[in-house]
């Protein structure tokens, strides 16, 4: 779920100054952003919920090449 709210975080960023470029985007969105924040993250024993931190099953690894960031607009 976390697309459309970097989506509309890109978007907003293009209304501040649509002259932009993607490349511009992204590095404002990561530079923005909280680096390793995601971290002790645990399955969830309830099914309906994919991802909750609970002391009963192990961490997941997050995988080494994937970009760990936590949005933040700085505001």
């Amino acid at each position: 779920m976390a697309t459309p709210h970097v989506a509309g975080y890109a978007a907003y960023l293009l209304t501040l100054d649509s002259s932009l470029t993607p490349a511009t985007v992204d590095s404002t969105i990561k530079s923005n952003s909280l680096k390793d924040a995601l971290r002790n993250l645990r399955e969830s024993a309830d099914s309906s919920s994919a991802i909750s931190v609970t002391r009963d099953s192990p961490p997941l690894q997050i995988a080494s090449d994937t970009d760990n960031f936590l949005l933040n607009n700085r505001l």
